[in-house]
């Protein structure tokens, strides 16, 4: 599991431990344990123990052993990354207590073509989507913890649209929903950029729309209602559609595949999430349920929607205001772009890469060689600033890889403040050798 896959992976138990808490469980330990090694180093000694967790015990017995971090990974796509021991143990386990999960398999999935659901089935992309129309009414009126449909829509078909996207999917996490605890009315798949967002509660983001009435289903850029809704509680509506109308100025005539200004989610009810996420729509193109094309346009179609997320973020990062860029700094060559500069920034500001690169590089200042801890004491135990590397113009596809080791440095806040002034932005070495090394009166120069 590479360092991306891992923070995906990483988030994907937070918000599985999100959904615990909001049940009554509230899963200290795992989470201590997530933010302190990520997800695989957790899961691999949870799976590793001799006995299972009081976690397991807890939501068994409130009835949610599809919370637990053995069901998690059986039927999800991590399920291909830990090795047939910790695997053969989530198995009994589950077992043990009576819990039919529905386990994760792939099949021909090297070649892009297709890959097989829950119950077996091998299909593509299309039929996928098809059969969640054609299904979906009828399975919300059964049990959602065991239903194979909900965990397809939850694992298997986000894989399968990354599997689909290739290296353009790289840098987005890709989550899907038929609800929490209970069926929504209008499940969804969404392709976060962690720059913008990681989750459908808050920012913008690429998404597949299912109509309540499962007639159709959308190819959409939209927000997040749930931030709206906290924000402006009765005026979200009219929130969101301000908001919406303004992103689409921001693109103006560049939305080519996707024309639709707004969309028909058929909501029981004025009230529905489906009605809010309606208003939070910029722009979307609709496949009926009798007209799903093939993979190649859903690709495509998907493909255009990243063009323009990628184009409103650029836009809309260009209008943010941020104080820490200073004037000098906006007129570096390296910046022509003030909104790249923002984008650099958001990169370094990024919590769980940050803790990969100081767990990876240590807290010594890579420019000064200055410790916290040594100079301040117990205060600064741990304290550095991660500095992203990469030439700016890389991040134009905003989704590359990020390796903690190669892409970053780790420095003290003067020496970080003062790299981003010069135009030696990503190289440490000649940073050192015009503006620090060879300085007069440095502490422990010779005057």
């Amino acid at each position: 599991m590479n360092p991306a896959e891992n923070e995906r992976f990483t988030r994907f138990l937070l918000e599985a431990a999100a959904t615990s808490k909001r049940i009554g469980y509230s899963p200290t330990e795992m989470v201590r344990m997530l933010n302190s090694s990520g997800g695989y180093d957790a899961v691999s000694r949870l799976l590793g123990r001799a006995s299972v967790s009081t976690g397991f015990v807890e939501l068994f017995t409130r009835g949610r052993p599809d919370l637990t971090v053995e069901a998690l990974v059986l039927e999800s796509e991590w399920l291909q990354h830990f090795d047939a021991d910790l695997i053969s143990r989530a198995r009994k386990r589950l077992k043990d207590v009576g819990y039919a999960w529905t386990e994760w398999t792939h099949s021909n999935i090297d070649d892009g073509s297709e890959i097989a659901i829950g119950n077996g089935d091998s299909t593509a992309l299309s039929r996928v989507i098809a059969r969640v129309l054609a299904e979906y009414i009828e399975a919300s009126k059964s049990d959602f913890a065991r239903h194979p449909l909900a965990s397809s829509i939850r694992s298997d078909l986000p894989a399968l649209i990354m599997k689909k996207l290739g290296e353009r999917s790289n840098g987005l996490l890709v989550k899907g929903s038929a609800g929490q605890g209970n069926w929504a009315r209008g499940p969804w798949i969404a392709l976060f950029n962690p720059i913008v967002t990681r989750s459908a509660q808050s920012g913008y983001y690429v998404c597949l729309l299912f109509r309540e009435d499962m007639e159709g289903v959308y190819v959409c850029v939209g927000q997040a209602m749930t931030e709206a809704r906290e924000s402006y509680r009765s005026d979200a509506k009219t929130a969101l559609l301000a908001r919406a109308e303004h992103f689409r100025a921001m693109l103006g005539n560049t939305r080519g595949a996707l024309p639709l200004d707004s969309i028909d989610l058929a909501p029981s009810s004025p009230a529905n999430d489906s009605s809010f996420y309606e208003a939070g729509i910029i722009c979307a193109k609709l496949y009926r349920s009798a007209e799903i094309p093939d993979d190649s346009k859903i690709v495509n179609d998907l493909i255009e929607a990243l063009r323009i997320y990628d184009k409103l973020i650029l836009a809309e990062t260009s209008l943010d205001r941020d104080d820490e860029i200073d004037e000098k700094a906006r007129k570096i060559p390296l910046y022509e772009d003030p909104s790249r500069l923002r984008i650099h920034k958001r990169v370094e500001r990024n919590q769980r890469l940050v803790e990969q690169v100081k767990k990876a590089k240590g807290p010594s200042c890579e420019v000064c060689g200055m410790n916290f801890t040594q100079r301040y004491g117990s205060i600064g135990d741990g304290y550095i600033e991660a500095h992203h590397l990469r030439p700016v113009s890389t991040l134009e596809k905003m989704r590359t890889e990020l390796d903690p080791v190669k892409d970053f440095a780790v420095l003290c806040s003067n020496c970080h403040r003062m790299i981003h002034r010069s135009r030696h932005v990503g190289d440490i070495d000649a940073f050192k050798a015009e503006h620090f090394e060879h300085q007069p009166n440095r502490e422990g120069d010779s005057s």
